[in-house]
């Protein structure tokens, strides 16, 4: 089977939350069971996944928390829920994957943080199969008065979600998705860069392995719609 993204959502909060969810409201439909879902988490807080059945993928904790985990659906996912460790600003990710399995390939992390510019550091990935699904995360925070914009990633991956917390204050935080289907075996990168400057930019890169045997391919456009995605 290909690799496709069956949908996605970004979400941000209005402002510091006690949590944050995505749920029918938010246009994100109830998900088919085997199917891996992924999600990933940007806060002014650390924070935990609150929905049950996820696995951590990396994180890390700097001027931010970032985050990543995924599953197997069960089929009962209407809502995804993550959880700051105090009140905070937060953006979340959710992504619906077919024709991909379980365990994740490959998996990596790099940082910047107390250090304003307008790119990330590479994380390296080294699949094991052709075709497979690998989603790049830049993890923005620690920006005022104008917010990142204009997301552009290296080596073919395409931007897909930008969901940001607001209003923009210094404690803000946004996030940038990048999405690439692998050609064969080998090692892939991506560095986002963007406009305006954040202070803290977290890096995360997941590749999950086609299901029975992949095949090189392009980006596929959700077959469900993902209506009240936040696209800044």
């Amino acid at each position: 089977m290909v690799a496709a993204v069956v949908q996605r959502l970004g979400k941000g909060s209005a402002g510091a939350v006690a949590s944050l969810a995505v749920g029918a409201g938010d246009g994100w439909a109830t998900p088919t069971a085997g199917n891996i879902l992924v999600a990933t988490a940007n806060s002014d807080a650390t924070v935990t996944m609150s929905t049950a059945g996820f696995t951590p993928g990396p994180s890390i904790i700097d001027g931010n928390g970032a985050y990543c985990w995924y599953k197997a659906a069960a089929g009962t996912e209407s809502t995804i829920t993550v959880t700051p460790g105090s009140s905070a600003r937060t953006a979340m990710t959710v992504h619906e994957l077919s024709g991909v399995s379980l365990p994740i390939d490959a998996s990596n992390s790099s940082t910047i943080a107390g250090s304003n510019g307008t790119v990330t550091t590479a994380a390296t990935v080294t699949t094991t199969g052709a075709g497979d699904f690998i989603l790049a995360a830049a993890l923005l925070h620690s920006y005022s008065g104008v917010s990142p914009s204009a997301p552009s990633w290296s080596n073919g991956f395409t931007n897909t979600l930008s969901p940001e917390s607001s209003p923009i204050v210094s404690g803000d935080c946004k996030t940038f998705i990048g999405e690439l289907i692998a050609g064969s075996a080998g090692s892939y990168s991506t560095v986002c860069s963007w406009t305006s400057v954040a202070g803290d930019r977290q890096h995360i890169i997941l590749a999950f392995k086609a299901s029975g045997g992949g095949a090189a391919g392009t980006l596929v456009i959700p077959r469900r719609p993902a209506r009240g995605l936040v696209m800044r």
